[in-house]
Formats: C-alpha cells, sequence, structure tokens
C-alpha cells in the first residue's frame, strides 16, 4: 500500500518534484516551505505599511481636509510646509534636524509633526528638564500661528496650570523618594518576558484546539503582549527607543502600533474624557446609555439614567 503523500511532498510533487519518506528529510522541507511563505508574509506586510500607513502622507491628508484644500500645501510664512513642521503652544518649530537626536527617539517626536502638539509635548517632558527641554526647542523656532490656522488650537488653557504644576510635583517627589527613574524595573520586565513567553505557550496550545489554550491565552496576553504594546507605545519602558518599538509590536496581535499610537496615544491622551475627540468614549458604547456598567463614558456625551435597577448611577456604575 502506498502512504498519501505528506503536505511537504504534495506541494513539491505541484512544481514536479519529489522527495523521501524520511522524517528528517520532510522536516527540513517543511522549514524550508515555512521559512519562504514567512518572507512572503513580511513582504507582503511591509508592502501594506508602505502603501497604507505611511505617516507623512497621512498627515498631508489630514491637513489637507482641515484646511478645505484639494493639493496644495499649506506653507509658512517662510515656505516650509506645515506639515513638516511642529506647532507648540500656537509657535511653530522646524526641528527636522534634531530628529535623529531625540533622546526620546525619531517615533515619538514624528507623532507631532504637522499638527499642534501642545499636549503630547507638555505631557512626555513633563518629568524631564524642562528648561532645557525649552531652550533646546526655542533653537527651531519659526513664527507664531495665526488664530484661525490649521494647526492653531486654543481648546485648554496653558497660561496657568495649577493643578497640572501640582501633579507634575507630585509625580516628580515620589520618585525621588524612591530614587528610582520612571523606566520599567526589573520586576516589570521579568513580568513582561514570562508572560510574553507563557502566550507563545498557550497560542500553541489554542492552535492545536487544546481548552488549556482557549482559557490560558487571554489572560497571558493581558499580562504579556497588551502591556508591551501599551507600555511600549508610550515610550516608557527603556531609554532605547528601538526597544521601546520592538515591544510595541509584539503586543500588536489586536492593534497594529500605526493605529494605537494615533487612536490612544494622540486621541485618547491629547482629548481625554472630551466627547466627541477622545475615542475611548465610544467603545463598547451599545447599552451605555441604558446603564450598562464597565467602560468609560461621559456624561456631557452619553447621559446615564439617575437611578438603574434600583441603585443610583455612582453605585451602579461602581
Amino acid at each position: 500500500m502506498i502512504p498519501f503523500p505528506t503536505p511537504p511532498r504534495r506541494i513539491l510533487l505541484i512544481v514536479g518534484a519529489d522527495i523521501g519518506d524520511d522524517f528528517e528529510t520532510h522536516w527540513l522541507v517543511s522549514l524550508l516551505i515555512s521559512g519562504v511563505l514567512a518572507l512572503v508574509c513580511a513582504a507582503i506586510w511591509v508592502a501594506s505599511q508602505h502603501a497604507c500607513c505611511d505617516v507623512a502622507k497621512q498627515r498631508r491628508l489630514e491637513l489637507a481636509r482641515r484646511q478645505g484644500l484639494s493639493g496644495r500645501r499649506a506653507s509658512s510664512a517662510g515656505g516650509v510646509p506645515l506639515d513638516e513642521l511642529w506647532t507648540i503652544h500656537n509657535k511653530r518649530y522646524d526641528v527636522r534636524r534634531f530628529v535623529d537626536s531625540h533622546p526620546g527617539g525619531a517615533a515619538a517626536i514624528a507623532l507631532g509633526q504637522g499638527r499642534n502638539c501642545t499636549e503630547l509635548y507638555e505631557s512626555y517632558h513633563s518629568l524631564a528638564n524642562e528648561k532645557l527641554v525649552a531652550a533646546t526647542l526655542a533653537r527651531f523656532f519659526v513664527e507664531d500661528a495665526p488664530p484661525g490656522a490649521p494647526d492653531y488650537e486654543d481648546r485648554f488653557e496653558w497660561r496657568t496650570t495649577p493643578v497640572f504644576d501640582s501633579v507634575k510635583a507630585r509625580v516628580r517627589a515620589h520618585f525621588a523618594a524612591r530614587r528610582v527613574g520612571h523606566r520599567a524595573t526589573a520586576a516589570q520586565w521579568a513580568q513582561l518576558l514570562v508572560f510574553v513567553a507563557a502566550s507563545a505557550l498557550a497560542l500553541r496550545s489554542f492552535m492545536r484546539g487544546e481548552l488549556r489554550g482557549l482559557l490560558a491565552l487571554p489572560f497571558c496576553y493581558w499580562w504579556g503582549p497588551s502591556p508591551c504594546m501599551h507600555d511600549g507605545g508610550h515610550f516608557s519602558l527603556s531609554r532605547r527607543p528601538w526597544l521601546n518599538t520592538l515591544c510595541a509590536h509584539i503586543g500588536g496581535a489586536h492593534m497594529s502600533l500605526f493605529s494605537w499610537q494615533h487612536q490612544h496615544t494622540v486621541g485618547h491622551h491629547v482629548h481625554t474624557n472630551i466627547p466627541g475627540h477622545d475615542p475611548d468614549l465610544y467603545h463598547f458604547e451599545c447599552g451605555a446609555d441604558g446603564g450598562l456598567p464597565g467602560f468609560r463614558t461621559s456624561l456631557e456625551g452619553r447621559t446615564l439614567p439617575e437611578r438603574t435597577c434600583g441603585m443610583t448611577r455612582e453605585k451602579w456604575w461602581r
């Protein structure tokens, strides 16, 4: 009885090649085929990222939409396109020469290019040497953004910020008392490594149709790859930018890093809890007006009844 060809043999028979029946040959051929397919997938992924997720292209499209333009790029008085500048406190800066020297990495500073990035600037430098940061930024000043310009923003009041100043002072005092930085500690790195490895094992079990893999994968992913995406995407795990990016991609099974940066880092953290601007207010919004607990909401954007199931609004949500 002639055995039915194994999958590697079937693939090779299609192209007119044949191999023997020994296990080692089949293993090597399987590895070769898997490697080729992995390279093809990687090439498709890179091509798709380049075509659909070009950051500079998306900035130009966003700027064009905000200005109602069709093809013409808005420029500063000096002729520099606005999508190549950074606007902070309604002042325009051209820091393109500084991007490669940015301590937080090129990816972090690129998030603010082509837009008013005051909130990103203030939050990400709140624990840095603010005088040094301001002096460095001043070297690249171009001009003031006029009212009504697409990069002019007056939603927030920045002249007096007592609450923000108090929070910064308390956080600085917290880390000074602990005598440690705000990057990931050894214990956090250990947690990430253990649960990333556990997620890989759970995924293997899940792909084999095992119940234990089904139960373990969500838990392990939440404690391993997911914080890799969140903390790496916030550039807060390490002082090495490439390590933050690598960790962020490890947690990219549920969302691409490109989408995460714009939905979470920019969308949520720039407009936290502001209806119509914070994407996180609209996650799983079905039923929230009826009092469904468990997800972020806003009394201005989606009001809840004063009493639900005989309980007050606050008690019901708790």
